[in-house]
Parts: structure tokens; C-alpha cells; sequence
């Protein structure tokens, strides 16, 4: 089996799998590094040729057309671009059985360049820790943060593709309640101190470097609001991200075409071509609206909970479109409980969802229709007898609603909530009928 980098693939918690099956997981990396340690030297240029030449010959296998042009581009200059663009997987997912990646934005991306390649989607467990409030006001306080602070963090390895440069400068010259706490490991500290130097964010910035594994839910808790920008990308899945996800934090993404599945409501996407301002209207909106935080990290959570189930499944979609609608945006949930009905036909739920939606649009008939449908699935759930009695009972349907009601009391007779429904419809009736 073979695992691009690209996917970020942690092969630890597949491995047992492995030894089940067989066969060999290999970890290629798909984002070659150049070669550019002191190419002065004549010892080291000797010693790199072998890994030069099988370098060059993988370009050439992989992109026959450009494969010369990118060996002598690359090692003459000093981007970091060429990598991203053209990575090196096709070798490696042509001598595999199968490719596993973490979501399916991947799995047309390799399709397209191996054809025929059987790859697929394994999703990255991740599971919510639970924090204590104490400890999160504990670990603010040894950090230096007071209660007004808006604290911003990043978590993950820290490199350039971070964008922290970005990210100091909006910190620094942004509201004065705002905080910067980088989590994570610092491969080359004298950078990033220079580039908080340079932005002028030292007073208001706290780097932790690596924290144990345990400790990470409450430093995630810590933060109010989570930026985690990406540029250049090797279109990879983030454990990073996935975790301040799942523990509820409300996040702000690189709007980037292999994270078009993370919802909405969940993150604040910004634009990579105009990065700094996006971000700075982002941090500013998010700072002064704890409510909107707070419905984010909800649904941030609930994302991260379907999506470790199954990344590309039914309930990642559900939350998907719960979420939507908890934020009233009742036509952009339609959409996806569409999608639910074609993908899973079998299913009740995208059905009674639709049903919602035409309430929040005040559409009465179109809601009974799809609870209708939504019975003809499951008619022994007797939720959906009660919403469809609830929608009767507003179209003054009153003798429909006390039978359809009654329906719900017949397979749920202990339910406080069906035997609210059922009394809230029958007064309606009375009163209607008395009004006669």
C-alpha cells in the first residue's frame, strides 16, 4: 500500500491492518526538497550525483514533457513552487496494490494522474478530549493571557506554509485585546523569532514549541479563535486541523481547493491572493462576535466527529446540512440534503431534513411532501409522524394532525416530547373547532 505524503497519512494507526493483510505501506514523500546544500563544494555535488540522477529520472518518468526543464529549474533557483506543483506519487502508486488518502478531493487527483490506480479514503481518527474549564483558565493565566484577551492561535509544525508572517503582522497591528500563541514544533526558532521581530507581535505572542500529545486539547480550549493558513500546499489532510476541529475551536482556513468539503459554518475560509487583508477582516469579525465563535466551534465539532466515522459518508453530510440550518441558511442545507438523497437513497434522514428546510421557508406543503416521502422510508419512526402532524396541525389540517400524532404516540407511547405534540395539537383543534 502506498501513501503519498500528499494524503499526511499516519501509518501508525493503520499498521495493525497491515500485518493482517500483508503486503508493504511505503511513505513517499511527494514534495522533493531541492538539492541545494552548499553546490559550491565538489565533494558534496559528487556525493548528491546518485540521488540527483534517480531524482532527474523519476521527473522524467513522471512528466516525460517537462521532466528536464523541471530538474534544471528547479536547482537553479531559489523557490519553493516547483515541488507543489509537480510531486513525485506516480511511481510509488503504480508499484502499490492500493493508495489510502485521508478525503476524496485526493482520490480524483491521483486518479488523474494514474489512471486506474484503486485508491481509498481512510479517515484520520480523531476524538474530543474533554477540558475543564479551570484548566483552561489555569493554563491562560500561566501563559500571561487575562480574561479580555482575545487569544489567536496556530497549532502544528511550524514552517513557512504556515503563514505566521501573515499572521503576526495582523496580530500586531490589529485590536489590543488580541493574543498570538503558536503550539507546536520549531525547526528553525531564529526564523521565527525574526519574523515576529519584523512584525512587531514579540509583546503580544507566546510560542510554546512542541506540547505533549495529552496536553494539546487544553492549549486548543485556551484559544478563542484558531488560524490554520496554508501556502504552498501539497493539497494534504492536517491532523493539526482535524483536532482544533474536533475539540470545538472555531477556525479560520486557506480557502483552497482540497478543504472545499470542510463546512461553512465551521471555518472562515480567507483568500490566499489577498491573504493578509482577508485574514485581518476575518480575526476582526470572529474577536468582536463570541456567539458566532461559539456556533462555529459547534459545528466545528460535529464536523470533525462525522468526518472521523467517515470522511466522504452519510452523517459527515448530515452535520454538513444540520449545521446549515442551525444558521438558518435553509437553501444552502437543501443543497446538500439533495446530494444525501442520490448518494444514499436508502436513507430517511436527508428526506425529513428537507422537511426543515421548507419550515424555515415557511413552506408548509413542501414540508408535509418530504415528510410524506420521509414516512414511506421509515413509518415506524415516530418522530417523523409527529413533524408531519405539527406541519398539518399550521395548514389547519386539525383531524389529519390528531391522526397522524396519534400515529407517533402509537410507536412511541412514552415519549414526553410526542405527548407534547399531541396535546399542543389537540388544543389547537379544540380551539379551532370552538371558533366554528
Amino acid at each position: 500500500m502506498s501513501v503519498p505524503a500528499s494524503a499526511r497519512l499516519r501509518v501508525a494507526f493503520v499498521a495493525p491492518s497491515l500485518k493482517i493483510l500483508g503486503g508493504q505501506a511505503v511513505q513517499a514523500d511527494s514534495l522533493l526538497r531541492a538539492w541545494r546544500d552548499d553546490p559550491s563544494s565538489p565533494e558534496r555535488h559528487a556525493a548528491a550525483r546518485p540521488a540527483l540522477a534517480a531524482w532527474r529520472d523519476e521527473l522524467l518518468y513522471s512528466y516525460p514533457r517537462e521532466g528536464e526543464r523541471l530538474f534544471a529549474a528547479h536547482l537553479g533557483t531559489v523557490g519553493d513552487l516547483l515541488p507543489y506543483a509537480y510531486p513525485l506519487f506516480r511511481i510509488p502508486v503504480e508499484a502499490s496494490r492500493a493508495v489510502a488518502v485521508h478525503d476524496a478531493f485526493l482520490v480524483d487527483a491521483i486518479r488523474g494522474d494514474v489512471p486506474g490506480a484503486r485508491v481509498a479514503v481512510v479517515p484520520m481518527p480523531v476524538e474530543p478530549t474533554p477540558v475543564a474549564a479551570e484548566a483552561v483558565a489555569r493554563l491562560r493565566a500561566d501563559l500571561g493571557f487575562d480574561a479580555p484577551d482575545v487569544v489567536v492561535a496556530t497549532f502544528g509544525l511550524v514552517t513557512p506554509e504556515k503563514r505566521l508572517s501573515s499572521l503576526a503582522r495582523v496580530v500586531a497591528a490589529g485590536d489590543p485585546r488580541l493574543r498570538l500563541l503558536v503550539v507546536g514544533p520549531v525547526p528553525d526558532r531564529a526564523a521565527v523569532d525574526a519574523v515576529l521581530a519584523a512584525s512587531g507581535a514579540v509583546p503580544r505572542t507566546v510560542v510554546t514549541s512542541r506540547v505533549p500529545l495529552e496536553a494539546l486539547a487544553v492549549h486548543a480550549a485556551a484559544a478563542d479563535i484558531v488560524v490554520h493558513l496554508r501556502w504552498p500546499t501539497g493539497r494534504e489532510t492536517s491532523a493539526a486541523l482535524l483536532r482544533v476541529l474536533g475539540q470545538g475551536r472555531p477556525t479560520i482556513v486557506s480557502d483552497l481547493a482540497h478543504q472545499a468539503g470542510l463546512p461553512d459554518e465551521a471555518v472562515w475560509r480567507v483568500d490566499p491572493a489577498d491573504e493578509e487583508a482577508s485574514l485581518a477582516r476575518a480575526v476582526r469579525a470572529l474577536a468582536d462576535d463570541p456567539l458566532r465563535r461559539e456556533r462555529m466551534g459547534r459545528a466545528a465539532e460535529a464536523y470533525a466527529a462525522a468526518y472521523a466515522k467517515d470522511p466522504s459518508g452519510h452523517d459527515a453530510a448530515f452535520a454538513h446540512g444540520q449545521a446549515l440550518l442551525m444558521q438558518k441558511r435553509a437553501r444552502e442545507a437543501e443543497r446538500i440534503f439533495e446530494a444525501m438523497i442520490r448518494d444514499h437513497p436508502e436513507s430517511a434522514a436527508p428526506l425529513a431534513e428537507l422537511a426543515r428546510c421548507r419550515v424555515e421557508q415557511n413552506d408548509f406543503n413542501g414540508a408535509l411532501d418530504w415528510y410524506r416521502k420521509a414516512i414511506e422510508r421509515e413509518p415506524w419512526t415516530a418522530s417523523l409522524h409527529e413533524n408531519a402532524a405539527m406541519v398539518l396541525s399550521a395548514l389547519e389540517r386539525h383531524e389529519e394532525a390528531i391522526a397522524e400524532v396519534g400515529e407517533a404516540l402509537r410507536f412511541d407511547p412514552e415519549s414526553p416530547r410526542v405527548r407534547e405534540s399531541y396535546a399542543t395539537i389537540s388544543g389547537r383543534a379544540a380551539r379551532a373547532a370552538g371558533a366554528r
